[in-house]
């Protein structure tokens, strides 16, 4: 079994390509004010944002996200992260599970 890779995005955060099962990810942890258990659920709403007081931001990023991920076959889950913040993990299908969930009746994908 492979250990995930750690890179450091733009704003110092980590990312970790998560390359441990079949399905490969990415885990986004970020030490910010988190999102409350009983709010994740509506994050993924577009133009929904936090009343945190911090500039910036539209509310589109968690939706946009999703809606990318399921396009694909894949997830998008928020968690929260030890010590405080929010970690987000996107799993994608596989390109073997893919094809195999697409296969027409020649075996090949459509």
């Amino acid at each position: 079994m492979s250990r995930p890779s750690v890179t450091r995005s733009p704003c110092r955060r980590p990312v970790r390509c998560l390359t441990a099962s079949h399905r490969p990810g990415l885990r986004v942890i970020d030490r910010g004010p988190g999102i409350p258990k009983a709010e994740r659920d509506r994050a993924f709403l577009p133009y929904r944002r936090l009343a945190t007081g911090q500039p910036g931001g539209a509310g589109l990023g968690l939706a946009v996200s999703r809606g990318l991920a399921e396009a694909m076959g894949g997830t998008v889950q928020l968690g929260a992260t030890v010590g405080g913040g929010l970690t987000v993990t996107v799993r994608l299908t596989s390109v073997r599970d893919y094809a195999a969930d697409h296969a027409t009746p020649s075996g090949k994908a459509e």
